[in-house]
């Protein structure tokens, strides 16, 4: 099934993810899909759980120096860590004391605790807003293509109107994800083989496995289908 961007589309079931949490996405709500794009995270890990962190996020991170004398770390903004960094190397996240409703505080990553971060990837996502009639204003997010949610198109050719939307991006858009190991994994995987002095980057959307959902060339991404029942069929656009 090919969608066009724009199109309306409603959510029979869904793949229970922190980007759909936060956004309050639910069975029977309805979206629209607007553009794609590629998102550049952060692969880290602690006590057995994983996220993806964007390097867009905007709370307050340490670099953890085993030689440093700092008890909390240095200071940094992801992005410029993201760059100049040799993986693996540790940081700590700290949420701001007394900051009740921040929007830079991440409440799914653990405070002040050493996280292990594996490697840096390029991500595909499509940029999203949950529909409500009763508002002019949608707040926009991007949910990742390997997601995997069953849709229907409400109606041929219906289309959405942009032009009667303010469209915002959400506070939440830079938040960490957490991840199952599976996905984990799967990421750093498209790393291994790599030389040792190049950047351990790499496009996450090269990834296929079917048990992660990861979407590749040829590998599973969100599944779609039509209003009437017919099989399931990768989405694409």
């Amino acid at each position: 099934m090919h969608l066009k961007f724009n199109h309306r589309i409603y959510i029979s079931c869904l793949q229970e993810t922190s980007v759909l949490q936060y956004h309050s996405i639910r069975p029977g709500d309805r979206l629209a899909f607007h553009n794609k794009r590629t998102v550049r995270k952060l692969l880290a890990k602690v006590n057995g759980r994983f996220f993806f962190i964007p390097v867009s996020h905007r709370g307050h991170f340490a670099y953890v120096d085993d030689h440093s004398s700092s008890a909390t770390g240095l200071p940094v903004m992801l992005s410029e860590l993201s760059v100049d960094a040799t993986f693996p190397f540790r940081m700590r996240y700290h949420r701001r004391a007394g900051a009740r409703s921040s929007t830079s505080d991440d409440a799914g990553l653990p405070d002040g605790v050493p996280m292990r971060v594996d490697a840096l990837v390029s991500e595909p996502a499509v940029l999203a807003t949950k529909i409500n009639h009763d508002l002019t204003t949608c707040q926009a997010f991007l949910l990742p293509l390997r997601t995997r949610i069953s849709v229907g198109v409400e109606k041929a050719g219906d289309t959405l109107d942009r032009s009667r939307m303010n469209i915002v991006m959400s506070d939440c858009v830079s938040y960490a994800e957490e991840v199952s190991e599976d996905v984990y994994n799967c990421a750093l995987n498209c790393t291994s083989g790599r030389d040792d002095t190049e950047p351990r980057h790499v496009d996450a959307g090269n990834c296929t496995t079917s048990r992660a959902g990861f979407r590749g060339a040829r590998g599973p991404g969100p599944q779609a289908s039509h209003q009437q029942g017919s099989p399931t069929k990768p989405l694409n656009f």
